[in-house]
């Protein structure tokens, strides 16, 4: 048996899926801000200096209007990914890289079950498009 399918086997059961804690926001804006700078190539990104200026005041309006829910293992300190969504609406999501393509996204995608828009283009774009998810910059 490979190490990566013990490893996706141990998630499916030890996987925890809650609400962010105050605790949780710096962890979640260090990601997010650093994260969607990296996909620079998909979409244009300002200056390192407006950037990280003006999109971290961005994110801390949703952290304060919007629902985040965390994906932990069964030891609630190691934070496999996030999911940032406001009504219908999903603005973010992360999973840590060592943890991608063990379906977290899909669980938090599934835990967030009103979901028909997205705010943002991210790695996990195809994903929402083939969720049936609907591309509406309107909403950040």
């Amino acid at each position: 048996m490979s190490s990566r399918l013990s490893l996706q086997n141990w998630l499916a059961m030890n996987l925890q899926i809650r609400a962010a804690l105050p605790q949780d926001h710096n962890f979640i804006l260090a990601t997010w801000l650093k994260s969607y700078r990296e996909l620079g190539t998909s979409h244009p990104v300002p200056e390192k200096e407006i950037y990280y200026k003006e999109h971290q005041d961005k994110i801390k309006q949703h952290l304060e209007s919007s629902k985040c829910l965390i994906a932990t293992t069964d030891d609630a300190d190691q934070i496999c990914g996030y999911i940032c969504f406001n009504g219908d609406t999903v603005h973010y999501i992360f999973i840590k890289t060592v943890f991608r393509k063990f379906g977290i996204a899909n669980r938090l995608l599934d835990a967030a079950n009103t979901l028909r828009q997205f705010s943002h283009f991210t790695k996990f774009t195809p994903m929402f498009k083939r969720r049936g998810l609907t591309y509406n910059p309107y909403t950040f």
